[in-house]
Protein backbone atom coordinates (compact mmCIF):
# COMPACT_ATOMS: atom_id res chain seq x y z
CA UNK A 1 0.00 0.00 0.00
CA UNK A 2 2.94 2.35 0.63
CA UNK A 3 4.29 1.82 -2.66
CA UNK A 4 0.84 3.06 -4.11
CA UNK A 5 0.65 6.14 -2.16
CA UNK A 6 4.02 7.04 -3.17
CA UNK A 7 3.68 6.26 -6.91
CA UNK A 8 0.35 8.84 -6.50
CA UNK A 9 1.63 11.25 -4.80
CA UNK A 10 4.55 11.97 -7.69
CA UNK A 11 2.54 11.58 -10.45
CA UNK A 12 3.41 14.04 -12.75
CA UNK A 13 6.33 15.03 -10.95
CA UNK A 14 7.99 15.25 -14.77
CA UNK A 15 10.91 17.65 -14.67
CA UNK A 16 10.34 20.50 -17.25
CA UNK A 17 12.80 22.39 -19.14
CA UNK A 18 14.92 24.54 -17.29
CA UNK A 19 15.23 27.47 -19.61
CA UNK A 20 12.10 27.45 -21.14
CA UNK A 21 10.56 27.63 -17.76
CA UNK A 22 13.11 30.24 -16.81
CA UNK A 23 11.96 32.61 -19.74
CA UNK A 24 8.44 31.64 -18.93
CA UNK A 25 8.79 33.35 -15.48
CA UNK A 26 10.85 36.22 -17.51
CA UNK A 27 7.70 36.82 -19.43
CA UNK A 28 5.39 36.43 -16.56
CA UNK A 29 7.35 39.48 -15.49
CA UNK A 30 7.64 41.46 -17.92
CA UNK A 31 3.98 41.38 -17.92
CA UNK A 32 3.43 42.54 -14.36
CA UNK A 33 5.90 45.32 -14.78
CA UNK A 34 4.00 46.11 -17.75
CA UNK A 35 0.63 46.31 -16.00
CA UNK A 36 1.96 48.14 -13.38
CA UNK A 37 2.34 45.38 -10.94
CA UNK A 38 5.33 44.91 -9.03
CA UNK A 39 7.66 41.89 -10.99
CA UNK A 40 8.90 38.74 -9.37
CA UNK A 41 11.86 39.59 -6.78
CA UNK A 42 14.95 38.84 -7.63
CA UNK A 43 15.55 36.70 -4.41
CA UNK A 44 12.10 34.68 -4.74
CA UNK A 45 12.66 33.98 -8.70
CA UNK A 46 14.24 31.12 -8.44
CA UNK A 47 12.27 28.95 -6.00
CA UNK A 48 9.21 30.17 -8.53
CA UNK A 49 11.37 28.85 -11.43
CA UNK A 50 11.94 25.09 -9.77
CA UNK A 51 8.56 24.84 -8.32
CA UNK A 52 7.48 25.45 -12.09
CA UNK A 53 10.11 22.96 -13.50
CA UNK A 54 9.04 20.07 -11.95
CA UNK A 55 5.16 20.83 -12.91
CA UNK A 56 4.19 23.18 -9.88
CA UNK A 57 1.99 26.01 -10.66
CA UNK A 58 2.74 28.97 -8.72
CA UNK A 59 0.21 32.11 -8.84
CA UNK A 60 1.90 34.74 -6.31
CA UNK A 61 5.36 35.43 -4.74
CA UNK A 62 7.30 37.60 -2.61
CA UNK A 63 10.73 37.73 -1.40
CA UNK A 64 10.16 39.08 1.62
CA UNK A 65 10.78 43.00 3.08
CA UNK A 66 11.91 44.54 6.58
CA UNK A 67 9.69 47.75 5.63
CA UNK A 68 7.64 49.48 8.85
CA UNK A 69 3.92 48.11 7.73
CA UNK A 70 4.56 45.49 5.52
CA UNK A 71 3.52 42.29 6.22
CA UNK A 72 5.48 39.64 4.99
CA UNK A 73 8.82 39.71 5.93
CA UNK A 74 9.55 36.35 4.78
CA UNK A 75 9.94 35.09 1.20
CA UNK A 76 7.01 32.65 0.07
CA UNK A 77 5.59 31.38 -2.70
CA UNK A 78 2.06 30.85 -3.50
CA UNK A 79 0.64 27.63 -5.10
CA UNK A 80 -2.57 26.12 -6.08
CA UNK A 81 -4.47 23.45 -4.04
CA UNK A 82 -3.76 20.67 -6.16
CA UNK A 83 0.11 20.68 -5.93
CA UNK A 84 -0.19 20.42 -2.33
CA UNK A 85 1.46 16.39 -2.20
CA UNK A 86 3.97 17.51 -4.75
CA UNK A 87 5.34 20.62 -3.03
CA UNK A 88 4.82 18.56 0.68
CA UNK A 89 7.22 15.98 -1.17
CA UNK A 90 9.69 18.76 -2.25
CA UNK A 91 9.88 20.10 0.93
CA UNK A 92 10.51 16.76 2.86
CA UNK A 93 13.51 16.17 0.13
CA UNK A 94 14.76 19.64 0.97
CA UNK A 95 14.59 19.66 4.86
CA UNK A 96 15.63 16.58 5.87
CA UNK A 97 17.56 15.32 2.92
CA UNK A 98 19.56 18.12 2.53
CA UNK A 99 22.57 18.54 5.50
CA UNK A 100 20.97 20.87 8.37
CA UNK A 101 22.31 21.70 11.67
CA UNK A 102 18.87 21.69 13.71
CA UNK A 103 20.45 23.19 17.06
CA UNK A 104 21.64 26.46 14.70
CA UNK A 105 19.01 29.77 14.77
CA UNK A 106 20.36 30.51 11.24
CA UNK A 107 18.77 27.25 9.51
CA UNK A 108 15.88 27.76 7.98
CA UNK A 109 13.17 24.34 7.47
CA UNK A 110 10.45 25.20 4.96
CA UNK A 111 6.71 24.37 5.21
CA UNK A 112 3.43 24.65 4.15
CA UNK A 113 0.92 27.13 5.46
CA UNK A 114 -1.86 26.18 4.40
CA UNK A 115 -5.47 28.26 5.24
CA UNK A 116 -8.64 27.50 6.63
CA UNK A 117 -10.26 29.02 3.59
CA UNK A 118 -10.19 27.17 0.68
CA UNK A 119 -10.27 30.02 -1.60
CA UNK A 120 -7.21 31.43 -0.46
CA UNK A 121 -4.13 29.50 -1.71
CA UNK A 122 -1.65 27.78 0.41
CA UNK A 123 2.07 29.27 0.82
CA UNK A 124 5.68 27.51 0.50
CA UNK A 125 7.40 29.67 3.55
CA UNK A 126 9.99 29.34 6.05
CA UNK A 127 8.94 28.34 9.31
CA UNK A 128 10.08 28.90 12.63
CA UNK A 129 11.82 29.82 14.46
CA UNK A 130 12.24 33.42 12.85
CA UNK A 131 16.10 33.79 11.70
CA UNK A 132 16.77 37.11 9.91
CA UNK A 133 14.66 37.92 6.61
CA UNK A 134 18.57 38.11 4.97
CA UNK A 135 18.73 34.20 6.12
CA UNK A 136 15.10 33.52 4.84
CA UNK A 137 16.20 35.14 1.26
CA UNK A 138 19.49 33.17 0.81
CA UNK A 139 17.61 30.06 1.79
CA UNK A 140 14.99 30.76 -0.68
CA UNK A 141 17.80 30.99 -3.51
CA UNK A 142 19.51 27.54 -2.24
CA UNK A 143 16.38 25.74 -2.28
CA UNK A 144 15.61 27.09 -5.94
CA UNK A 145 19.00 26.60 -7.27
CA UNK A 146 19.01 23.15 -5.24
CA UNK A 147 15.66 22.02 -7.48
CA UNK A 148 16.27 23.40 -10.37
CA UNK A 149 19.49 20.98 -10.88
CA UNK A 150 18.22 17.54 -9.32
CA UNK A 151 18.04 15.26 -12.33
CA UNK A 152 14.99 14.49 -13.91
CA UNK A 153 15.76 10.92 -13.05
CA UNK A 154 16.05 11.82 -9.16
CA UNK A 155 14.93 9.41 -6.51
CA UNK A 156 12.57 10.67 -4.11
CA UNK A 157 12.48 9.41 -0.56
CA UNK A 158 9.72 6.97 -0.18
Amino acid sequence: MKNQFYALNLKGMRKKNLVKTQEEVERISKRWREAGKPPIDEKIKPLVVALRVWGIKTTLSDEGHNAEGYHMRFPYVMFRWKYIVRVARILMEWNYRTPKKIDDPNEVFWEIEPSANPLIRPLVRPGEPVPSLEAFQQDAVKLGLWLQHLPPDYKWTE
